[in-house]
């Protein structure tokens, strides 16, 4: 089959699909003017011709005048496409606000990172996905070879724009990206994609001020003053919402006690909701989470806590001795 044919015969198979999909889910966006308040945009479907379409999007999203509540629950799509749909978001001058109220997966999660600062939240058990750009061939080996070149660029185009929104480098994303990585809400908290989990305080504001070096970006997302779970614990239990809180610092869900207490939670690491985590508070959660009993999943606590501990670079050594003492108190208690 030649390239003419290949991408007629691809013509016929877009129409034809195209049709199936419109009749069968009637997917898409919804622009709904609301007199009272801002004007709210459900992106609900795919980023193509078959689901969300561009040019129509952009075309309609120009006659609205005043803010914007954009609800987002997408598995992404086309990457020009969902840059045109970035771009056009970026640029309007109005208040942009934008929730990501199930999944803002591939392109849909860089649509989000157009939100204005502060203003991006996930939804309470929403997810993000992040991965490279994908795409097909037909060709010969220098059509294939140029595929991947021009695969690379997109992506590293993808990850300035993650980069542009946490201030971490562009070569920290594209690492992610090649792992296809997923967040949940607080993790899209922590990793500066989002500012905030829906029923929790924002985010302080970031710097503007210049950042100058690797190391300076590492550091900023993380705290390194003394630690002290009590004082965490404490602050927890005086919130106007005690689950929120405990859940936004902590590793671990118990299977027992209420949550809005203390008793339900464990492995604090965080000293408030969206304050980055603690050094001494991650190695200190590591050390006792072998002596904490009831956990809900121990697996994914320690994953998320080791996950901190790569990212902050420079794991901290203690918690392998703290991890012993909390072993031996608990071999005390057997006995």
């Amino acid at each position: 089959m030649s390239k003419q044919q290949a991408r007629h015969a691809y013509s016929h198979w877009r129409t034809g699909f195209q049709a199936l999909h419109r009749s069968a889910w009637n997917g898409g966006y919804e622009i709904i003017n609301k007199a009272d308040g801002p004007t709210q945009i459900d992106l609900y479907d795919e980023i193509s011709p078959f689901g969300i379409d561009a040019r129509a999007f952009v075309k309609e999203l120009r006659d609205v005048r005043g803010p914007v509540d954009l609800h987002l629950n997408s598995p992404g799509g086309n990457i020009f496409d969902g840059i045109a749909i970035y771009n056009a978001l970026k640029q309007r001058k109005e208040p942009l606000a934008i929730t990501v109220d199930g999944l803002a997966a591939s392109a849909a999660s860089f649509i989000a990172m157009a939100a204005d600062e502060g203003e991006l939240a996930m939804a309470p058990h929403s997810a993000l996905m992040i991965h490279d750009g994908w795409g097909m061939c037909v060709g010969n080996a220098a059509d294939m070879v140029k595929l991947a070149e021009d695969l690379d660029r997109a992506s590293d185009n993808i990850a300035s724009i993650y980069a542009e929104r946490s201030g971490k480098e562009v070569a920290h994303w594209r690492d992610l990206m090649r792992e296809e990585t997923w967040f949940d809400d607080y993790e899209a908290v922590d990793a500066g994609l989002a500012d905030r989990v829906l029923g929790q305080a924002p985010k302080p504001a970031k710097s503007k001020g210049p950042v100058n070096s690797k190391k300076h970006l590492q550091n900023a997302a993380v705290d390194e003053t003394p630690w002290d779970g009590n004082a965490v614990y404490a602050a927890g239990s005086a919130s106007s919402n005690p689950e929120a809180f405990f859940r936004a610092v902590c590793a671990g869900e118990k299977t027992v006690g209420n949550p809005d207490t203390q008793a339900h939670w464990a492995l604090p690491h965080h000293k408030e909701p969206g304050a980055p985590p603690n050094r001494k508070g991650v190695s200190s959660a590591l050390g006792y989470l072998p002596a904490t009993h009831d956990l809900r999943d121990p697996a994914a606590a320690r994953a998320h806590l080791e996950a901190h501990e790569r990212a902050m670079g420079n794991p901290s050594q203690g918690h392998a001795e703290s991890e012993l003492a909390a072993m031996a108190t608990a071999l005390r208690k057997v006995d």
